[in-house]
């Protein structure tokens, strides 16, 4: 588990992101309570973004009509825009991760 968490830290933030946006209702918080509510429904909506654009994506696709089963549907596509990155940055990292003269500090730590 440790090794899955330090070497696809991007589907650790997927997982985190789509949480985000779910635990503010799960929780009974509300947008406007002045407290925790307020804090996890912004860190929702900025870090949520993929899955609110998935949910888009997938309403006009329907003809802008909501179906059984988008919540799986925005869950999936959301989480394969992780998945993608994930995958590309460790092929990046495989490579040797560094552009040019390697001295901008990106890469394997």
């Amino acid at each position: 588990m440790n090794r899955f968490a330090r070497f696809h830290g991007l589907l650790w933030v997927g997982v985190l992101c789509y949480g985000l946006v779910y635990l503010p209702t799960w929780l009974g918080l509300g947008y406007d309570d002045g407290g925790w509510g307020t804090v996890l429904y912004g860190l929702g909506y900025v870090l949520g973004s993929t899955y609110r654009w998935a949910y888009r994506i997938l309403f006009y696709a329907a003809g802008q009509k909501a179906f059984t089963g988008i919540e799986v549907g925005v869950a999936v596509l959301g989480f394969s825009a992780f998945l993608l990155a994930d995958v590309l940055l460790n092929r990046w990292l495989r490579r040797g991760g560094r552009g040019g003269d390697g001295a901008s500090g990106v890469g394997r730590v």
